[in-house]
């Protein structure tokens, strides 16, 4: 499952690569973890984070776009 939801954030940000949204030259190391409780639901990513700097946009907004 970490592998598909992996895939599916890959996907994600080439699409706003190819948009214009992001800059192509994006170094993207993408995790995802369980998460420590339940009630976040079973999956997490810190992406919007680690790319935000890169991309030149607030972590939730790039969340949002992603």
């Amino acid at each position: 499952m970490k592998l598909e939801i992996t895939s599916i954030i890959e996907q994600a940000i080439d699409t706003l690569i190819a948009k214009g949204v992001l800059p192509d030259n994006l170094h993207k190391v993408i995790h995802v973890d369980r998460t420590k409780d339940r009630n976040h639901g079973d999956f997490a990513s810190n992406i919007a984070l680690t790319l935000s700097k890169q991309a030149n946009m607030p972590p939730r907004e790039l969340a949002t776009q992603l």
